[in-house]
């Protein structure tokens, strides 16, 4: 019963749910069971987007650093460099189709980040991004594998949800540890439409 009342708290603001979530590709290409395998998933304020204006052969942006601010770790760990140099740290981002969504986002918003270290799809082979627009590793603040980055589904969401939207708030729900979380993630999932097969 607690869990039917914890579905239909959350579910009963989408329809409060703004359009954010449209600039992304479809959002049932995205797996909510993901979060699990995130380093951290933080509950944190975002004090800022830098974008990075790094190709000169693109019309857009395709990396941002967000500066977040720490408010709760929900699940995973941040690494000891980022605990140790204080709340507020950055993460990198590959723009992509989010550029209208994080432009939208107001600071000192409350959000939902996952997140995962360096070590990722985002860069292979010293080549960030798309390997057809190369961006030089250099001209980044830090060495990309010794940073934070958000992650990033193809055809799916990027995984910053503002705390209010339907998302944010399961998030928060799900790694609450009260409850069975395994049993709300799936749950929260069906009714969300985030099972990661786009049915």
């Amino acid at each position: 019963m607690r869990l039917i009342r914890k579905i239909a708290m959350v579910l009963g603001f989408a329809a409060y749910a703004t359009s954010a979530h449209a600039c992304f590709a479809n959002l049932g290409y995205t797996d909510l069971h993901d979060a699990l395998e995130a380093d951290a998933v933080v509950h944190a304020r975002l004090q800022g987007i830098e974008f990075l204006e790094l190709s000169e052969v693109r019309r857009h942006p395709m990396l941002a650093l967000v500066k977040l601010r720490t408010l709760d770790v929900l699940h995973g760990a941040l690494p000891e460099n980022y605990v140790s140099a204080g709340p507020t740290f950055d993460a990198l981002v590959l723009v992509d189709r989010a550029e209208n969504y994080l432009r939208g986002l107001e600071n000192n918003v409350s959000v939902v980040v996952a997140l995962h270290d360096g070590r990722g799809t985002v860069w292979r082979d010293g080549v960030i991004g798309n390997p057809n627009f190369p961006i030089d590793p250099s001209l980044l603040p830090d060495d990309p594998e010794n940073m934070l980055r958000i992650s990033h589904d193809i055809c799916g969401a990027l995984w910053l949800f503002e705390q209010q939207s339907p998302i944010g708030r399961a998030l928060l729900q799900i790694f609450d540890g009260e409850g069975d979380r395994d049993a709300e993630i799936d749950v929260f999932a069906r009714y969300l439409n985030m099972n990661g097969s786009n049915d």
